[in-house]
């Protein structure tokens, strides 16, 4: 023991290796899971808002702004005065509201739907559509 004490001193310690011993512990830790009934009893994660499918989420309301600047909330015709009553009913049922317009839809058609919205109290998303 005495031949070994004066062999290690002065000198710093090494770090051992440890990543060949990942997917070893990881095997161990599944294995250990598995036999104590871990994998049966999962437990469930829901992703709150998330919509993975296409087009307009089904639980929101929709304003189409065409180029020519005409409006319609939940595929019927509002005029632009009309918009602000409208979406109090959308603030009502605690609805987002998702704006759709196309590609050629004038920037000026846009601020009067943020500003009546923000007045009626409502959260606004936008969606830019193709031409076709």
């Amino acid at each position: 023991m005495a031949r070994l004490a004066g062999r290690f001193e002065g000198k710093p310690m090494a770090t051992p290796n440890l990543a060949p011993l990942v997917g070893v512990l990881l095997a161990v830790f599944a294995g250990a899971v598995s036999l104590a009934g871990g994998a049966e009893s999962a437990t469930r994660v829901e992703l709150a808002g998330v919509y993975l499918g296409c087009g307009i989420p089904p639980d929101r309301a929709w304003l189409a702004v065409e180029a020519e600047g005409r409006y319609s909330l939940d595929g019927r015709p509002v005029t632009l005065a009309g918009l602000e009553a409208a979406f109090v009913g959308v603030a009502a049922r605690n609805e987002r509201l998702t704006v759709v317009a196309d590609r050629d839809t004038p920037y000026a058609a846009i601020p009067p739907v943020v500003e009546a919205a923000r007045r009626a109290g409502v959260r606004v998303d936008f969606v830019q559509q193709e031409s076709r």
